[in-house]
């Protein structure tokens, strides 16, 4: 059973990563972000207060979170209702830290990712992937980018959607989300013991899946 872990900060482009690897390689792809902000979107959705932790904690252990793959596609549903493909608005990328800190909000998102990892030639990508969700995979990846480059990238992304956003905004979202993730107590950020890190700093997309698919062929990872 051949498995890939890629890890790193908001904006490393662990997801452009992981679709092109999978698309690649023929195995099939689960970002934990479009989980957390699928989470996210139902608590708003319900209008629930991000403080409000008991009712979110009741909330969040009575959702029914459900991933299947028809043709190889992501399909998400929370309690039967489909998910919107646009998970990133203002809102949700404002809350999405806040909720996917909650311990009972990684145990529901957890249970599904681990229940997806079992799976044959799967790539799971968020920010504790190799150290806790699948410590035992065959590659781990871990992208490091620097804040401004993440910064640019995600500014260029999405500026046509927002045109009234500034790099600055993107760049303090970014910083606090860093924070954020580095230092919760549940499942932090970091680097696992035996994941190879990648620096992708002026590095496009096609430039960094090259680069891990020659660092796969040249240790023969996957056919172990």
């Amino acid at each position: 059973m051949a498995r890939i872990a890629i890890d790193g900060a908001a904006g490393s482009g662990k997801t452009t990563l992981g679709k092109s690897l999978g698309e690649k390689l023929g195995y099939i792809f689960l970002d934990a972000g479009t989980l957390y902000r699928a989470v996210t979107w139902e608590m708003l959705n319900i209008e629930l207060e991000t403080y409000d932790t008991m009712s979110l904690g009741m909330a969040v252990e009575e959702m029914r979170l459900n991933v299947s793959y028809e043709n190889d596609q992501l399909h998400l549903t929370i309690n039967g209702k489909p998910i919107p493909d646009d998970l990133h608005n203002d809102m949700i990328n404002e809350t999405v830290s806040v909720i996917a800190a909650y311990p009972t909000v990684r145990k529901v998102v957890r249970g599904v990712q681990t229940e997806v990892a079992q799976r044959d030639k799967v790539i799971l990508a968020g920010r504790d992937i190799g150290t806790i969700v699948m410590p035992d995979a065959d590659l781990k990846l871990f992208l490091q980018v620097s804040l401004e480059e993440r910064a640019n990238r995600r500014f260029n992304a999405m500026l046509q959607q927002y045109p009234n956003l500034t790099k600055d905004e993107v760049l303090e979202n970014l910083r606090r989300r860093d924070e954020q993730d580095i230092t919760r107590r549940e499942s932090p950020l970091r680097l696992a013991d035996d994941a190879v890190a990648i620096a992708t700093d002026g590095m496009d997309a096609e430039q960094t899946l090259n680069h891990v698919m020659a660092h796969i062929q040249k240790h023969k990872i996957l056919e172990k």
